[in-house]
């Protein structure tokens, strides 16, 4: 297992990235056609191997954050991060949000740091890889509001 959690699994390296499960090579430079060979290739070879493009995001300057304001207007750009925090009406009701909030998480393939205090939830949102707050972050940090709004209406 690697240090993201994956088994045998490699990163072929160019832009956007793929991911190749159960390949145990990695490819330095391609360009599109030879992707689209060795996809075919790869997946001759290996039938229950599945590619996944992977992009980052782009970090975002704190002018463009701040230009983003009014749409989260709940978030505060500290450091290299963006923050938020919630406050529940009881801890089980905090914990579901969670819950909830995994689901999203693992859809965007992008995690937040969250920190638990009973019924206070704290979310820090940054791109670990790209060192600051990416377009990634903006978006799970919308796609959290969205979730909170639904939430509440429940």
């Amino acid at each position: 297992m690697n240090t993201d959690g994956h088994k045998s699994m490699t990163m072929l390296h160019f832009l956007p990235s793929i991911r190749v499960h159960s390949c145990p090579f990695v490819v330095k430079k391609i360009n599109s056609f030879s992707l689209r060979i060795l996809s075919i290739l790869l997946l001759s070879i290996f039938p229950g191997a599945s590619l996944r493009a992977e992009t980052p995001g782009t970090v975002l300057t704190s002018e463009q954050i701040s230009g983003m304001k009014t749409s989260l207007p709940e978030w505060e750009l500290k450091d290299k991060h963006l923050e938020r925090t919630i406050e529940f009406p009881s801890y089980l009701k905090l914990i579901e949000f969670v819950n909830t909030i995994t689901g999203v998480a693992e859809s965007l393939n992008h995690h937040p740091d969250m920190d638990i205090r009973y019924k206070k939830l704290k979310f820090y949102l940054s791109t670990h890889d790209l060192d600051g707050v990416s377009t990634l972050d903006v978006e799970l940090a919308k796609k959290i509001d969205i979730a909170l709004a639904q939430t509440t209406r429940k």
